[in-house]
């Protein structure tokens, strides 16, 4: 379960009835920017401390390599995936000892099936006896053999009695000659014929052909035979077994509930140079997985049902079934069997493949199938809550009314050392024998180099392990939605009321108030405790579909904005200015002309509240000097008292932000001003 230990940096006392100042506000939703931190807990870190704290074991073994050993972990298979076993038993037979059986415990539980077999990487054929058909294993048995072909002025031909399978050679000795002619004939089919044999001779009579030939019954000796039990709780006994070692192997030793391969390897120094092959075999994995949506039991490839199975395994999680909160499971089963397509067709959004060891702790094999369906997992209220990749409906309306006196914090994003703008990593890939490689990174193009600009053009780079995931675009998918939520940190802790007791773990809800710009806003629950006054401690963070969406676009612009406050640093431009002028009179009587400046209104907060308009103005004439500035009287408009009669002047006016930051200067307005005539002009 992720655990979220934050460092507030922006936080203020909040009680129901209570104001926040506009600059409060504004450094609680932005200021904290430039200096967020946050703690990276999640499954990538604890698997980045499980890896340097088993580092030394990882490189002896994998899930793919048989190991011999008088104490062995037993393993849970789930899902469709390669992996090698346990050696149960081995022995000799024969009577120079020239068949060596050996016996690999592959699962601890019944299986649905094995599609295929390794010796070391090499993917070994077989047929339905389970047989060695082709490759290394299989011997192809091979003669030689001669025949007679009759030679005239140079020209001759035989059809065999077997098809070359190689080069054919052919030989004549003339007379008394030692030294004899010697040819390579064309081969068509089983028909072998010679030209010009001799050269310029013309060699006449009977010639030797000389070939070889592939044994046809049979044309391939198999030196491997391998075959299996998938470990029903009732299987009978292996009777080979029996009957070739009844000393060591009863009709007792039914291995029930375990499933196993048997593997006989026949003598041969050319085809074992190394001694035995490490023998592994790709399986489809435990099919007593129950469904809880159609109370079915069998084999699925679904991540969340698969963590069900396991948590409720006596070698895995050994949980009951009232320690799950099933709805929970149910809801992740069904994002999980989402169609989409990944290049190749119909397929479930996400799927599972993973071998689960009981020296491994069951919070890392969790970890590892909560990943594979872009999900979470945890524990809390006595139960296990699971989610997969998506956003579920909002489950309640926060608003100031559940609001309870405490604290009220906000962190808007991971620091940037944290935050990653690009993701790379390894998943386990069919293609290449399932061995682990790499997945294409992401983003790519636009997008990754809109992120970098971002981060002020540096490549952060996330590495990730998915020990969990079979195919190239899940890996791409969940990559891109961990970089998503990454990117969409915003994190609110605040304290409410006893409405708040009935929200668990991963419940969506919908946040709204207004004075930190959040209408309706989503929040996935993380956490809930008590204060020690009594309120309800909830730690949200912000969620959305465009976090989850298939693919791996990102776009250009915030999906998830922190708040619909205008932001502090983006101060609109002003509009044009309207100028008229005519006389006033002064309080000593003399009269001079006045201008009334209007303009429309800034539609920003952030200068209707604590801002204000700076107009700027100079006569119109060429080298008239400098602009003189001064604060308008209002938001939107201003009177100039005094200016020179029959001028030309140019007007223009910005607004200027709470926090002192100033808009661009809208368009130029000239007017000419008015002039007072009479012996009080001037």
């Amino acid at each position: 379960m992720p655990e979220t230990t934050a460092a507030y940096i922006a936080s203020a006392t909040l009680t129901a009835s209570s104001t926040l100042t506009y600059t409060q506000i504004l450094y609680a939703t932005y200021a904290a920017y430039a200096v967020a931190s946050i703690s990276y807990s999640n499954s990538q870190r604890r698997k980045m401390e499980r890896r340097a704290r088993e580092a030394s074991n990882a490189s002896l073994k994998d899930r793919n390599l048989t190991a011999r050993g008088t104490i062995e972990n037993r393993q849970i298979v789930l899902g469709r995936v390669r992996t090698g076993g346990a050696v149960a038993f081995i022995g000799s037979t024969g009577s120079l000892k020239e068949k060596l059986t050996v016996v690999v415990a592959l699962a601890s539980h019944r299986i649905a099936g094995i599609d295929a077999v390794y010796f070391d990487d090499e993917l070994v054929p077989l047929d339905a006896d389970g047989y060695v058909t082709s490759g290394t294993y299989a011997k192809q048995t091979t003669q030689p053999a001669t025949a007679s072909m009759t030679i005239t002025d140079g020209s001759g031909s035989v059809t065999l009695p077997y098809t070359p399978s190689g080069p054919v050679q052919v030989t004549q000795n003339t007379g008394d000659d030692v030294t004899p002619v010697v040819g390579t004939a064309t081969v068509v089919g089983n028909v072998a014929s010679v030209t010009g044999f001799g050269g310029g001779s013309g060699v006449t009579g009977t010639a030797t052909v000389f070939y070889q030939y592939v044994e046809t019954t049979p044309s391939i000796t198999s030196r491997a035979r391998v075959r299996w039990m998938l470990g029903g709780a009732d299987q009978a006994v292996f009777a080979d077994l029996v009957t070739q070692f009844p000393d060591q192997w009863t009709s007792a030793h039914r291995g029930r509930g375990v499933a196993y391969l048997v593997a006989e390897l026949d003598f041969d120094p050319d085809i074992y140079p190394s001694g035995i092959p490490n023998i592994s075999a790709v399986v489809r994995g435990a099919d007593e997985v129950f469904d809880p949506r159609t109370n079915t039991t069998g084999y699925t490839e679904n991540p969340a049902l698969l963590m069900r199975h396991y948590l409720l395994h006596p070698l895995g999680g050994k949980r009951t079934a009232a320690q799950l909160d099933e709805s929970s499971f149910i809801a992740a089963a069904n994002v999980c069997d989402q169609s989409v397509n990944y290049g190749s067709g119909a397929t479930a959004l996400y799927t599972a493949g993973y071998v689960a060891g009981t020296e491994q702790t069951p919070a890392s094999v969790c970890d590892e199938l909560a990943e594979a369906m872009a999900g979470r997992w945890g524990y809390a209220g006595g139960v296990v809550r699971v989610r997969a990749g998506a956003v579920g409906a909002a489950v309640a309306d926060i608003n100031a009314s559940w609001l309870a006196e405490g604290t009220l914090a906000v962190q808007p994003r991971l620091p940037r050392a944290q935050l990653g703008n690009v993701m790379q990593g390894t998943f386990i890939d069919p293609v290449a024998s399932w061995q682990q490689v790499q997945f294409p990174r992401v983003p790519v193009g636009a997008e990754a180099a809109a992120l970098l600009v971002e981060d002020g053009g540096a490549e952060l780079a996330q590495d990730v392990e998915f020990g969990a995931i079979t195919r190239a675009g899940q890996a791409q998918q969940v990559a891109a939605v961990l970089l998503r939520e990454a990117r969409q940190g915003l994190t609110v802790t605040l304290d409410v009321n006893m409405r708040g007791y009935t929200l668990q773990m991963f419940d969506v809800v919908s946040l709204t108030l207004p004075r930190y710009g959040w209408a309706g806003k989503l929040f996935e629950v993380v956490s809930r405790s008590f204060t020690l006054g009594g309120a309800i401690r909830l730690v949200l963070r912000e969620t959305g579909s465009s976090i989850y969406a298939f693919g791996t676009s990102f776009g250009t612009t915030d999906s998830l904005p922190n708040t619909s406050l205008p932001n502090p640093w983006q101060v609109p431009q002003m509009g044009a200015i309207t100028a008229s002028s005519g006389p006033t009179v002064l309080p000593d009587g003399s009269v001079v002309s006045r201008v009334a400046l209007t303009w429309a209104a800034p539609a920003d907060s952030n200068v209707l509240q604590g801002g204000y308009i700076e107009l700027a103005y100079r006569e119109g004439g060429a080298g008239s000097g400098d602009y003189q500035t001064l604060r308008a009287d209002s938001n939107t408009g201003h009177t100039l008292v005094g200016l020179r009669g029959g001028r030309s002047y140019l007007f223009m006016v910005r607004a200027v932000n709470g926090l002192g930051v100033r808009g661009a200067w809208g368009p130029l307005t000239v007017h000419t001003v008015y002039l007072v005539r009479g012996p009080r002009a001037f």
